[in-house]
């Protein structure tokens, strides 16, 4: 439930929030005409679906047997395996857009990943990477307790360079930038769940140096980041991206 101090953070924050998720028109625009997608850890197939098109092509690679049958029954043709490990039947072909959304952090070898989804878009495809953003001012201030560190599943953290310069080393020319996560920090849920995360972490020996998620807190979060520049104010960032020429 929302007190009238969160009202007003949540306000503040939403409209100094321009950050924008990548969404079905936002990539019908950016690759116009695309009859083959990809979704590399396409988990359960909701994003990918979302581009569900008549004479489209769908299809998604997912090691988990779970969620290639709930993408399977979205209308994606999933292949088990990872980005590093692809399936056989994946390998050779070409897509006009690849996605990775959320899943280049989950993986052992982030640059065979990347080198391998660089192999997989066709001449004049287009790439889509998002991650987490540890560059954020939210997350070097909350990093032990913060939701998108999520430890062990998450196996590497990435600035925006960082991310940019791992694409660029292996095959892709980026084009542009995509960055949003701003005004979910300031919601009392969100709050609520990193202040468990940190009574957990205390109940097993650490974490009591961490900051505790409180109004006061929350508000010097919100005076820091407003204005801040995109790169430091958003928790996740995204690449657009197409192979070196």
């Amino acid at each position: 439930k929302q007190g009238l101090l969160d009202r007003v953070r949540v306000k503040l924050a939403y409209l100094t929030d321009h950050g924008r998720n990548i969404e079905a028109p936002q990539l019908e625009a950016l690759q116009p005409g695309m009859r083959r997608v990809l979704d590399i850890g396409c988990g359960g197939g909701g994003f990918v679906a979302t581009l569900k098109a008549e004479g489209r092509e769908l299809y998604g690679i997912d090691p988990d047997p779970r969620s290639k049958a709930a993408a399977v029954a979205r209308g994606v043709t999933v292949y088990e395996g990872t980005a590093e490990n692809l399936p056989d039947a994946v390998r050779g072909q070409t897509f006009d857009l690849v996605i990775f959304s959320h899943a280049l952090e989950h993986c052992p070898d982030p640059a065979l990943a990347i080198r391998n989804a660089c192999s997989l878009v066709a001449p004049g495809g287009k790439f889509y990477c998002v991650v987490p953003n540890c560059g954020s001012i939210y997350f070097q201030t909350f990093a032990e307790i913060s939701e998108i560190l999520d430890v062990p599943r998450h196996l590497n953290f990435f600035t925006p360079d960082a991310l940019k310069n791992l694409l660029e080393a292996n095959g892709f020319e980026t084009e542009s930038w995509v960055f949003n996560g701003y005004t979910r920090h300031f919601l009392p849920g969100w709050r609520a769940w990193e202040n468990q995360i940190r009574q957990q972490l205390v109940d097993h020996g650490g974490g009591a140096h961490a900051p505790r998620r409180t109004w006061l807190t929350d508000l010097g979060l919100l005076l820091r980041t407003a204005f801040a520049p995109p790169a430091r104010k958003y928790d996740c960032v995204g690449l657009i991206a197409h192979p070196r020429r």
